[in-house]
């Protein structure tokens, strides 16, 4: 790795990710994880258009992106919600590997070097977008919850909303591809 791949501009924006969701978690302020998505966006084609991709980079997206899925679980743990944060891991986990492996358009080109891995596992990155648009309603309601007693379920219950559509959304994409 070379020194000058640590100040990619893209890699400063996952340095950057990475503050916002320790801000999130202190402070539980939705703004910052709006920032985070947004920069989550932008960073891969940014990356791409000024050719700074690297496998730093490719680590640090990946890193950052299942440190964002799993601050709703630490927030469930911190409130000792023990079985629902246990459920919450479990059904994240299973969307993102029902994505990795069904979905196999690719939208996000690696250098020649990149290891297979990383390429398999970045084959298809859509996911995450609407994974993230999932956990809102942890954020809008989990005051709710914990602070007027409104039962913890209707999060679970939106969840598995957004879950089943994406189950949905998967098949007709895998239609639609054929």
């Amino acid at each position: 790795m070379l020194i000058k791949e640590l100040f990619y501009l893209p890699n400063i924006l996952e340095y950057v990710r990475i503050l916002l969701l320790m801000y999130s978690i202190v402070y539980k302020n939705f703004l910052y994880f709006i920032i985070n998505y947004i920069l989550d966006i932008v960073d891969g084609p940014t990356a791409r258009y000024l050719n700074q991709t690297s496998d730093l980079g490719c680590f640090l997206d990946h890193f950052v992106d299942r440190l964002t899925v799993c601050i709703p679980a630490i927030i469930l743990l911190y409130n000792n919600n023990y079985d629902l944060a246990i459920v919450f891991t479990v059904l994240e986990s299973f969307t993102n590997i029902y994505f990795n492996y069904f979905v196999t358009t690719s939208h996000m080109k690696h250098s020649e070097n990149t290891s297979w891995l990383i390429t398999k596992y970045y084959s298809n990155n859509r996911h995450n977008i609407v994974s993230y648009i999932s956990l809102i309603p942890y954020f809008i309601y989990a005051p709710l919850v914990y602070c007027m007693n409104i039962p913890i379920y209707l999060l679970y219950t939106l969840r598995a909303g957004v879950f089943i559509y994406f189950l949905i959304y998967t098949q007709k994409l895998k239609i639609w591809l054929k």
